[in-house]
């Protein structure tokens, strides 16, 4: 007699990209996969990219959503145009390089999911992109390097920018998974979208998100010994917001212990350490915008199915429905 397990994989899939007039192209699974935990699963037996083999794509990410505790991983195995960095930390596959979509059919044959964890469920999102992509959000970041740039500026900046009919505006932050996201997509000091320079006067110091979707939406109150709003996220550093010489914008720095704290500076910024060498466009969730996920994503259902017995030799993983 033979003890078996069979294993679904749930797999998100999302598809974006710099598409230019007269691009199409899509990522297209399975919609459901049979496969051996034992094993190294290789990605091209699960997804593909349908579209003209000759077209340019930026990246491809491909990202663990479900509970990241060690127990799944990525690698890439392959060299050349295309290469490839795994991010324990994050989840994130990240395959780059400016090549077509023929070799990253091939940089997905040459890719592999690994879990230690059968008995989980599991769900991995894949983007097509050279933007980065948070399936918790469903929103885009992008970080732009602009060394000395004023806050009121860089706010500017970003709401001139598009993505796939998507609203720029400097970034919302309002979880920790999503600054610790943006945190290593950040070099240096960058803006963000909050400000106390609406409330001055008897009202100082109340830090509202002035941007995006949650522009008006209060999040912290009073100077470093001050409290959150309604249990709003933050992450002040240490002895921050102070205030230092009317200092109504917030930024985001990379180097402080630890990296990724917030801190108040004027419209202009500061020196050394403190002086802005960017800021973080945000795209989704306007009022009104279309939903461009909608057509963009699928879902394959991932669980492990009980132990059950049969006579004689059978093979059921992987990639073979039924039994």
């Amino acid at each position: 007699m033979n003890h078996l397990n069979r294993y679904l994989i749930t797999l998100t899939l999302v598809v974006s990209g710099y598409l230019l007039q007269g691009q199409t192209f899509s990522v297209i699974g399975e919609d459901s996969v049979c496969y051996d935990p034992g094993q190294a699963l290789r990605l091209s037996d699960i997804v593909s990219i349908q579209g003209n083999d000759s077209e340019l794509i930026q990246g491809l990410q491909i990202s663990i959503v479900s509970q990241l505790d060690g127990t799944d991983s990525f690698s890439y195995e392959g060299s050349g145009v295309i290469s490839g960095n795994y991010d324990g930390n994050s989840g994130i596959l990240e395959l780059s390089g400016n090549a077509t979509i023929a070799q990253y059919k091939t940089a997905l044959e040459q890719s592999f999911f690994h879990t230690t964890s059968p008995e989980n469920s599991k769900s991995i999102n894949v983007t097509i992109s050279g933007v980065d992509f948070l399936y918790e959000t469903g929103h885009f970041y992008q970080f732009f390097s602009a060394a000395g740039i004023s806050w009121s500026d860089a706010k500017a900046a970003a709401a001139s920018k598009t993505l796939y009919g998507l609203q720029g505006y400097l970034t919302t932050i309002t979880r920790q998974s999503e600054n610790t996201f943006i945190l290593n997509r950040v070099s240096g000091t960058a803006w963000i979208g909050a400000s106390d320079s609406e409330s001055e006067g008897a009202s100082e110091n109340n830090w509202k998100w002035v941007t995006g979707p949650e522009a008006g939406q209060s999040f912290w109150s009073g100077l470093a010994n001050g409290s959150p709003v309604g249990g709003s996220f933050s992450n002040w550093n240490t002895a921050e917001p102070n205030q230092s010489g009317d200092e109504d914008y917030a930024h985001m720095m990379d180097w402080t212990s630890p990296p990724g704290k917030w801190n108040d500076l004027p419209n202009a910024g500061g020196s050394g350490q403190y002086a802005p060498t960017g800021y973080i466009v945000e795209y989704g969730g306007m009022p009104g915008e279309p939903n461009v996920l909608e057509n963009l994503s699928k879902t394959i259902v991932m669980d492990p199915e009980r132990s059950f017995e049969i006579e004689g030799a059978v093979s059921v993983c992987p990639n073979i429905r039924g039994v």
